[in-house]
Parts: C-alpha cells; sequence; structure tokens
C-alpha cells in the first residue's frame, strides 16, 4: 500500500520501435560511473495495486525533483529517501534532481547511507543531479552512481536515465527546463 508518495516524472514501458530509439539516442553515451556498489535488487516485490480498467502500465524509470517540502523535516526526508530506495531495490533506474536552494540537507548522501554505502559517490555541492542504476547480475548485484553537481547560473546537466532492462535514454534537462520557461512565458 502507498500513501500519498507519488513520481515527479515517471517512464513506462510500452512497446516501441527499438531500432529509433537506439538511432536517436546512439551519439551520446554517458560517462563512466562516478561509484559502483554491491546492491540488492527485490526480485519479488509484494504490493498491492488497485487499478480503474484490466492491465495497466509497467513502471521502468522515475525522476524525483526535489521540493523544499522533501527536505523540511526529518519525517519528509525519511519518506523521500525511502521511496527512492524503493525504486531501486525495484530494479528502477532513477535521477535525483536536487536544486533546492533555501536547504541544505543532502538526499542522496542519506539515500547512500540507507543501502549501506556511508561513503558512496560523496556530493561537493548542495546541488546536485544524480542519476542510479540497478543492475541485477548473476552474483551479487551492483548500483552504478552518476553524481553531477550544479551551480546557480550554469546549464543543467545531461544525464543518463536508464530504464528497466539496462536501456539508457540521455535525460537532457537544460533543454526541458528551457522548454518548460518558454510554455509557461518565464523570462
Amino acid at each position: 500500500m502507498q500513501f500519498g508518495i507519488e513520481i515527479d516524472v515517471a517512464a513506462f514501458e510500452e512497446r516501441v520501435d527499438s531500432e529509433f530509439v537506439l538511432n536517436q539516442w546512439s551519439n551520446w553515451s554517458p560517462p563512466p560511473p562516478n561509484h559502483s556498489t554491491a546492491f540488492a535488487i527485490e526480485e519479488d516485490v509484494v504490493e498491492v495495486r488497485v487499478y480503474a480498467s484490466e492491465g495497466g502500465p509497467k513502471l521502468v524509470a522515475a525522476i524525483e525533483l526535489l521540493s523544499p517540502a522533501n527536505k523540511d523535516r526529518p519525517e519528509s526526508q525519511f519518506a523521500f529517501v525511502s521511496k527512492c530506495e524503493s525504486f531501486l531495490h525495484r530494479g528502477i533506474g532513477l535521477v535525483m534532481v536536487d536544486i533546492v536552494t533555501s536547504r541544505c540537507e543532502n538526499m542522496h548522501g542519506q539515500l547512500m547511507r540507507r543501502l549501506g554505502d556511508d561513503d558512496g559517490a560523496p556530493v561537493e555541492s548542495a546541488l546536485c543531479v544524480t542519476a542510479y542504476r540497478p543492475m541485477p547480475q548473476s552474483g551479487p548485484s551492483r548500483l552504478d552512481v552518476w553524481t553531477m553537481p550544479l551551480e546557480l547560473g550554469d546549464p543543467l546537466p545531461q544525464t543518463p536515465l536508464w530504464l528497466r532492462g539496462g536501456i539508457m535514454v540521455p535525460l537532457r534537462l537544460e533543454d526541458s527546463y528551457h522548454q518548460a520557461c518558454v510554455d509557461h512565458r518565464i523570462v
């Protein structure tokens, strides 16, 4: 059961033309991860979901945009980190975008500590974008992490968004930000 926890942006598994996807993004590949750690992916998840119609989409990736409310109280931080941890344990790729300047809590650090990796990919800046790729393997699974510190006034980075199943989509955050400003008539 879930209580009031939502994904900011999600990618669902749908039938797509894989050749189109590969051709469109084949000219970009992410740099090596900043950090890689042993990680357990839970293949058998027990949960209850109720849908209004039969079937339904399957979650394959999530983008979490932090807000001041995610960082304002220990309970809010715990809930946010729990949600992110749940995605990763289910093998769902995650990108966490932290552009909150009014609170300095490091949510990536809290998530890595919760996963048992106290020094995993430390971030020097309070503002950052972090991409996570849970990797199931025949032996111990692992979690690859890409951290990109942000500076006010600098363009937002391009980051990998790893879809469940190992497909990578480049997430062009600056392009998305620019389009949102144009759509909302923000100078």
